[in-house]
């Protein structure tokens, strides 16, 4: 048998330490944040385990992640962990009534008209597990651009410079879906009110 033990480089950044650190423990971390106040380092991370652990049992594991991270920096750390559970459960999903694909998909492309960014969308599916609705699409993007969506894309009524595929990391999730249902609603299925 053989294991592997990942090793820490000399010019690793605070994020890539981090994250060794978890994989040290084979723990899945993500969306870690890093913010330096004059000497002190603020790591802020999502940490997902089991969802049938206990509160006590995920709480002992998020805490020796975090001794295992302040001592790596010998102190001169504060993290702040978000622990979520692990979905690793498949879901009971059936395809989405084809006329409301229909409208998202014509939706998506007259919110990517006129970006630069953005354009050529494609392949729209849309799903449903319970009352929960997921899409996914595919479209062609300025290779050179960030994958940052700014908050003032999303403050801004979603007009603006779009930059990213991951609205739901920087936005209320609520609002972005309440923006979607209601434009979507308005949207004719017709092929001709879409030319």
């Amino acid at each position: 048998t053989i294991a592997a033990n990942p090793l820490a480089l000399d010019d690793e950044t605070v994020l890539e330490r981090v994250l060794m650190i978890a994989a040290r423990r084979r723990l899945f971390v993500h969306h870690v944040t890093i913010q330096r106040f004059d000497e002190r380092i603020a790591v802020s991370l999502d940490l997902e385990v089991e969802g049938e652990m206990t509160l006590g049992v995920a709480h002992d594991v998020a805490s020796r992640l975090e001794a295992a991270i302040k001592a790596d920096f010998d102190g001169a750390v504060e993290v702040d962990t978000h622990i979520e559970p692990l979905e690793g459960r498949e879901l009971r999903g059936e395809e989405a009534d084809p006329a409301l694909t229909a409208k998202l998909e014509i939706c998506l492309i007259r919110r990517a008209d006129g970006l630069a960014l953005l354009r050529d969308i494609h392949h729209v599916r849309m799903r449903k597990a319970g009352e929960t609705f997921y899409a996914v699409f595919h479209c062609r993007a300025d290779r050179g651009a960030s994958v940052r969506v700014p908050h003032s894309f999303i403050k801004n009524d979603y007009k603006g410079y779009l930059e990213d595929r991951r609205p739901n990391s920087m936005g209320d999730p609520y609002a972005i879906a309440s923006q979607v249902l209601k434009t979507i609603s308005e949207v004719p299925t017709s092929k001709a009110a879409a030319a």
